[in-house]
């Protein structure tokens, strides 16, 4: 039977972060830069369908006050 300790699995979690940020720093810098944009957009467009959906529901309420 496997047994395994609270201590051995933060230690596990410990190692995959290490890995994690190893991972970031092998990441060339011109493919670092062109990943940041691609998250910028991707913020930008989620806070753009956000407010379109609060539009949107601003718009709902207010046919249905005017019906």
């Amino acid at each position: 039977m496997l047994t395994v300790s609270c201590s051995d699995i933060l230690v596990l979690e410990d190692q995959q972060a290490s890995d994690r940020s190893f991972r970031h720093f092998a990441i060339p810098g011109e493919l670092l830069i062109g990943l940041e944009e691609i998250s910028a957009g991707v913020t930008l467009l989620d806070h753009v369908t956000h407010h379109k959906a609060a539009v949107a529901e601003q718009k709902t309420a207010t046919a249905g006050t005017l019906r």
